[in-house]
């Protein structure tokens, strides 16, 4: 998968509020640390199901795990 380019590229990150993009990022860099410990890469179809699982496994709660 590609990298979007320049305008495709500002036009993205600007279609997400900064709030919302502040919030995502900590938990986004927590997935990615689960999938380079695990072996696993992010855009892999099962690698969000697993990392799920592993959250439930560490007793976070189910609202949790919807955000």
């Amino acid at each position: 998968m590609r990298t979007p380019s320049g305008g495709r590229s500002r036009r993205i990150r600007l279609a997400t509020p900064a709030n919302t993009r502040r919030d995502h990022e900590p938990r986004a860099a927590l997935f990615v640390a689960w999938c380079r410990e695990h072996g696993r890469l992010p855009g892999d179809p099962g690698s969000v199901p697993d990392y799920l699982a592993h959250l439930a496994d560490l007793s976070h709660q189910p609202e949790t795990l919807d955000t």
